[in-house]
Order: structure tokens, then sequence, then C-alpha cells
């Protein structure tokens, strides 16, 4: 929807809001289509996927031409990024989902019931372009929002985008890991430094993923055999950072748009506390009533009480789910013995 019936989390003040702020948002590792942690914010978002894997990208954007997606635009583009003029290798593992430009390290995966996963299918040569220089040639250098998600290659891409990380980027969402699951993968702390000097902070993980040995069944449900239960341990996930708001200027109309645009992307994710800091300052607060006719702080309130009783209905649909597989793994087991 568009103008003033545009709603935002419960709010048509913040929809007005929202209407007057296109977002160029990049999701790199897109396979199976653009990431949707967006939608609350689709109909401004001009969506920008990679996906390296030429026959996988091609069905996306046949898709995407159909129609029928809730962005404002949609395009995929099958280019590798990474370091300018390197030939790779992109290794095509028997999961999909785990294909990398870096070698996995089986025997790692075997101790964690997962060598099956990263059994080599073929190889395709492709070479890497910067993100920078892709970002120019197809006309999204004002992106906000990157997503990232390429199984180890993740500080490579940062490296080629350091234009893009120290300008137009607010947020991004990044797989991490805490062992190297790929020889020669930079870990959780290696990303989290190179971040920090573009002036990103952790925000919180959006997806942590623990392994078991003997098993793939993952905690809390119960595996066959004599160790039904156990916890697994913490290998990798995927984390928010944002831009520090401390770090950012809001003396001019387009500062106090990023800044508003921070807000957006904070809100996306549910850190309305984050948000609300940014638009407590001075002159987002003045910008926010002179150029829309809202409170803030009423706004924020608004959504805040609106996500709260969101999250109170999310809480009993999982407390059932929940449930209802510890009674399937109960009757399985029973079944077993």
């Amino acid at each position: 929807m568009t103008g003033s019936n545009q709603m935002f989390a419960g709010s048509a003040d913040l929809g007005r809001v929202l209407t007057s702020l296109p977002m160029t948002c990049l999701d790199v590792g897109a396979r199976l289509g653009f990431t949707e942690d967006l939608l609350p914010l689709a109909p401004m978002v001009d969506a920008v996927g990679f996906e390296p894997d030429v026959e996988e990208c091609e069905r996306l954007n046949a898709q995407a031409s159909t129609g029928g997606h809730p962005w404002r635009s949609l395009r995929y583009l099958s280019t590798a990024l990474g370091p300018a003029g390197q030939n790779q290798v992109l290794n095509l593992y028997r999961q999909r989902g785990c294909s990398s430009l870096l070698t996995a390290d089986k025997p790692l995966a075997d101790r964690f019931s997962r060598g099956d996963y990263f059994e080599l299918d073929a190889t395709v040569p492709l070479a890497t372009q910067p993100l920078d220089d892709v970002a120019q040639d197809h006309d999204f250098a004002n992106a906000v929002f990157l997503k990232i998600d390429v199984q180890g290659f993740e500080a490579e891409v940062f490296k080629s985008g350091a234009q893009l990380l120290g300008g137009s980027l607010l947020a991004i969402r990044a797989e991490v890991s805490f062992i190297p699951i790929y020889q020669g993968q930079p870990l959780f702390g290696d990303i989290a430094e190179h971040l920090r000097q573009y002036n990103f902070i952790p925000m919180g993980f959006e997806e942590l993923h623990h392994w078991r040995r003997s098993t793939k069944v993952k905690h809390p449900r119960l595996a066959p055999g004599p160790t039904p239960y156990s916890r697994g341990q913490m290998i990798h996930g995927d984390v928010v950072f944002f831009r520090d708001p401390e770090t950012m200027a809001d003396n001019s109309p387009d500062e106090i748009d990023a800044m508003l645009k921070s807000a957006f992307l904070a809100l996306a994710y549910e850190y309305v506390d984050h948000a609300a800091a940014i638009f407590s300052r001075p002159n987002v607060a003045r910008a926010l009533t002179e150029r829309f006719g809202i409170d803030p702080e009423t706004a924020i309130s608004d959504v805040s009480q609106n996500m709260a009783r969101r999250a109170a209905a999310r809480g009993r649909i999982s407390r059932w789910q929940d449930l209802r597989g510890r009674v399937k793994d109960r009757i399985g087991n029973l079944g077993a013995t």
C-alpha cells in the first residue's frame, strides 16, 4: 500500500514516515529467495539479491518477473563477490546451502554427524568482483542494508566493500561461525572486529545453531540410542549489526533521512529501544514533528505495544509447537523400544 493508508507495525503515523524513505537492500547469498527479515518495510525496499549459482539465479529472476512479491522492486545478480581479478572455484556440496568458495573441513563435519552435507558434487570456476565495483555498475551504491550468507567467505566480501561499509550501509545481518567449518575461515571475533572499524556494533543473534556429535537431532529434541538427551556445541549463527548512531550526524535532511532509515531497520528487527534513541535526538524529533506532524514518543509507544501483543501471540504458538514436537519424540522413542 502507498500514501496515507500505509501502516507500519499498526501505526499509521510511522507508515507515513516510511513512505518517504525508499531503501536499497542487498541479500548476498539469496538462494531460495530474498530475505524475509525486511518484510515490514517491503513496500519501500528495492531488493537486490546475489546468487552465484547461475541456474538458481535464473530461476529466481524468472519468479520475480511474474510479480506477486511484496518488494518495491526485486532483481537478482549471478555475480560472485570478493577480491578483484581472482579466479575462484565454487564447491557445490551435497547440501547446496553449504556450497562455498572455501573448502569444507570434512573431518570436522564428520565429528558432528554432518559429513554428508559436505560431499562434493561438483565445482564451478568463477571470477569474483568487488562489492564496491558491482555497486557502481548496478546502481546500488546507496544501499542501506546487507544480509550476507556465503559460507565462510563473508570477510572477503566485506573487504571488497569498504566504500559501502564506510558510507551508506546502516545495518548488516551476517552469518558467523565459532569453529572453522571451512578451511581458513574467519570466525565471529574476526568479523566483529572488522565491522567495528566502520562503527558497526553487534545487536543480537537472529539464528544460533548448536551441533551434537552423535546425531543431527538438535536440543531439546530427543535422539534415538543410548544418549537421547544432550545440549549441542555452538557452531554458527546469524548476527545483526547496526551502525552506532552515536557516530552518525543529523545536521542535514539527508543525514536525518539516514537516521530514520536506521530506526526503521531497527524496528524491522524489533529493536524498539534502539529506534527510540534515534527518534529522541533533537534534530530527528524536530523533523518528525515538522515534516510529518507526529509525536515520536507516542509513535514509538504505539509500535512497542503492538509488537508486545504480537510477541505474546507468537509465544503461545511457539509453546504449542514445542509441546507437539516433544510428544512426537516421545511417541517415536516408545515405538523404538
